[in-house]
């Protein structure tokens, strides 16, 4: 890594991203129906929940629009995006805006052609593995995973560890820290309306009980709120 690629990672207070081939594998399913169905890593939604946890914001800038992607976003709790949006570099100055975010101190991921605006606007550029040669030389920074393969969660680990906030990701006890200030946001959330917690609107809460709380330990000796609701938070994790 290059100390220009160090200080530029450093300066960063706003990740845009592409979706697919970027937080996808770039693969369209139809169903019997026609609706277009996608898949999205794990690992790449993590990373940007860390991210937003560490202060910095995240954008998505689809040039698709699509309930599922929709429901992603939701998921993760991202405040702004473009969708259906293929001129993408009025689309960065204004994301930039709504951020309150120089252009400098911004990050773009992209896959592909459609891309290549916003690699021009923004301070820091990223392209997938996956991505095609004349794609890659014009991003400051080559990825080695692929589009929905982790792609994002590597851009992601790199501005942190540059940051000075690696234990982030890659210690319990930074890990925990985050998951705590996390379980007491979406607390406070629910007291003044203001947030409405995921986990409360899908099976993944009425399976968290009998998954972790049923055995006769937990049963006899249960955890307290503030422990319950962490342990909630990591394995709302598992959705993202």
């Amino acid at each position: 890594m290059t100390t220009e690629l160090q200080e530029k990672l450093k300066q960063v207070k706003f990740v845009i991203t592409d979706v697919d081939g970027v937080l996808t594998d770039g693969l369209l399913h139809y169903d019997a129906n026609g609706e277009a169905l996608k898949s999205f890593h794990v690992r790449d939604g993590l990373g940007i929940r860390m991210l937003m946890e560490a202060g910095i914001q995240v954008a998505v800038l689809s040039g698709r629009d699509s309930a599922i992607l929709r429901k992603r976003i939701a998921d993760l709790g991202i405040k702004l995006a473009f969708l259906g949006k293929l001129e993408k570099e009025s689309a960065c100055f204004e994301l930039c805006r709504q951020a309150g975010v120089a252009p400098e101190q911004t990050a773009y991921i992209g896959d592909d052609s459609v891309d290549l605006p916003a690699f021009a606007v923004c301070g820091l550029s990223f392209a997938v593995a996956d991505a095609p040669e004349y794609v890659k030389n014009y991003a400051d920074y080559t990825l080695g995973l692929g589009g929905g393969k982790g792609a994002f969660r590597e851009m992601s680990d790199m501005i942190l560890n540059a940051q000075g906030k690696a234990e982030i990701y890659n210690s319990a006890q930074g890990f925990l820290k985050t998951a705590k200030i996390s379980a007491r946001i979406f607390e406070d959330g629910e007291k003044d309306g203001a947030v409405k917690t995921p986990w409360k609107t899908t099976a993944l809460f009425d399976s968290y009980r009998g998954r972790i709380l049923n055995p006769p330990y937990f049963a006899i000796h249960p955890f307290p709120p503030f422990l319950n609701k962490i342990l909630i938070f990591l394995d709302f994790q598992l959705l993202y």
